[in-house]
């Protein structure tokens, strides 16, 4: 008798609780660990029922990885090829484009992948599309190793990619996110604080307007709310533009920062060691200490308000064949009961 209470008692204990619904707005761990299969470094979705997460091994050699949401349903596809993705954007669940290493891009139609033929042996870190025959992606070597291409910015017409070519003298540096609101008015991040803006009149280097620099490290991600209202931010610094002209921001504090996103109100800032700072309204909270604690690369805002980031580990040395940890977390209510497909 008392073995079978024993027993009881430890099926008990190792019974995970039944977690209640959130009636407010809480951060969660959707899914983590080796089983997503690598890295999750970028996501974007067309709806509040629709997101799509890409990633893969950076260099450890697995299968570059897509996992998509479908409002119940979190399903792994298979693109096939083992350059990892950094970035992805679409118009539309049926026109989706995935970017990354050696100069991989790769057009997602919901159901199959089809890759396009690359123009430049680097890695591509960010991709935005305006429509099927408006598409643009950027690039380069951090770091600047002699004889990289760097200073990328490639456009896709809809019938093949071509690079455009930035005024002035190249700075050597990799490019890094891009965001605009159409073609005549897009906003290139990167090294050195490097910051392009095109407009109807061509691009200009805003970046190079301002004395002292607003900064000198690297920006690694740039997102807006509107045309008057984006920002950028890398490392420690955030910077805010009117559409006019940039500025610095002292408020929120930042530290080790390397995504944002900007929709539905809020501001999202996400980097290493779990950082999640939000700015809605006049208010700033700080995340930090909630799950998801992994380094966080990349948040997307979904129209409801809902908050997508996802990470892991993508710094620690390649070591072929090891599979390296990955994470996909929301904040929103309720709770995410993903099926898992794979």
């Amino acid at each position: 008798m008392r073995r079978a209470l024993g027993g009881l008692m430890l099926v008990l204990a190792c019974t995970p609780p039944i977690l209640e619904e959130n009636k407010e707005p809480a951060w969660e761990v959707v899914h983590t660990g080796e089983t997503l299969g690598g890295a999750m470094l970028a996501v974007w979705g067309a709806g509040e029922n629709h997101a799509i997460f890409a990633g893969g091994g950076v260099g450890n050699g697995q299968e570059a990885l897509v996992w998509t949401w479908d409002g119940s349903r979190l399903s792994l596809r298979h693109p096939g090829g083992t350059d990892t993705f950094w970035w992805v954007h679409g118009t539309s669940p049926s026109d989706v484009w995935l970017v990354g290493e050696h100069g991989r891009i790769t057009h997602f139609d919901g159901s199959s992948f089809v890759e396009h033929t690359r123009v430049l042996d680097t890695t591509l870190w960010g991709a935005m599309a305006f429509s099927a025959n408006d598409v643009w992606a950027v690039g380069g070597m951090p770091g600047r190793p002699s004889g990289a291409p760097n200073d990328v910015v490639l456009h896709y017409n809809g019938t093949q990619w071509t690079q455009e070519v930035l005024p002035g003298t190249a700075r050597n540096v990799a490019l890094l996110k891009v965001w605009g609101t159409s073609a005549e008015d897009l906003y290139v991040v990167g090294e050195r604080g490097t910051i392009w803006h095109r407009s109807a009149a061509g691009w200009e280097l805003q970046s190079a307007l301002h004395s002292p620099a607003l900064a000198d490290g690297t920006l690694f991600s740039v997102h807006g709310c509107s045309a008057t209202e984006l920002y950028a931010a890398g490392g420690n610094t955030l910077l805010k533009s009117n559409g006019m002209a940039w500025e610095k921001l002292t408020e929120p504090a930042l530290r080790v920062a390397n995504g944002l996103s900007c929709g539905a109100g809020r501001l999202t800032v996400v980097g290493f060691s779990g950082l999640k700072v939000r700015r809605e309204g006049a208010a700033t909270l700080d995340d930090t200490r909630t799950q998801p604690f992994d380094n966080l690369h990349a948040a997307w805002t979904a129209p409801n308000g809902d908050i997508w980031v996802v990470g892991g580990d993508w710094v620690s040395s390649s070591t072929a064949g090891s599979v390296r940890e990955g994470v996909i977390g929301r904040y929103g209510k309720g709770r995410v009961k993903a099926e898992l497909a794979r």
